[in-house]
């Protein structure tokens, strides 16, 4: 159909290595360039010439960087990132654009050896993600648009052990331009 679009990617990235945190028996030293691997599915589609629509399935592999129990920072084991990115945007009106989108995300740490890190979350990734924004153009000053921006992310893992979690959050971004 003309106003559907589906797509499949792969692509392989270079990362630069995380520098090791102050405390660790490396501190200050970056890890060697690292490898991602990215694969993606999904659709788009113009519901109406001012709405659209999309949906993503992803998968992100790349290697699980972590303060090992030497007190050595170090990139072993993998990091696994599966999620579901769904959208919707467009204009409510002639001078009113807004747009939802939502993250659900399923990470995961292995390969490390340690059973205290296989299996469980991988750090600052939240297990779901929102955002909502609104951008109007105020019709009596030319040129003049004002916007807000809400997002939302849930908890995520501090430490790759999961022993401690950041709390879920809100940000909220006014804007005129």
């Amino acid at each position: 159909r003309p106003n559907v679009a589906t797509y499949v990617s792969y692509a392989q990235g270079l990362e630069h290595g995380s520098v090791a945190p102050i405390g660790t028996a490396n501190q200050r030293r970056a890890l060697e360039p690292g490898k991602s691997k990215q694969v993606e599915v999904g659709v788009k589609a113009d519901i109406r010439p001012d709405l659209s629509a999309s949906v993503s399935l992803f998968q992100i592999r790349k290697g699980l960087e972590y303060t090992d129990a030497n007190n050595v920072y170090v990139r072993n084991g993998e990091a696994q990132n599966r999620g579901l990115e769904v959208a919707l945007n467009g204009r409510a009106s002639r001078d009113l654009t807004v747009g939802v989108s939502a993250t659900a995300l399923n990470t995961r740490q292995s390969g490390t050896g340690a059973p205290e890190l296989d299996g469980k979350r991988v750090t600052n990734v939240a297990a779901f993600k929102s955002s909502v924004y609104a951008d109007y153009a105020v019709p009596a000053v030319q040129g003049l648009r004002v916007g807000a921006n809400w997002q939302y992310s849930g908890k995520k893992a501090f430490d790759a052990a999961n022993t401690v979690f950041v709390p879920k959050y809100h940000v909220v971004n006014l804007s005129a331009s």
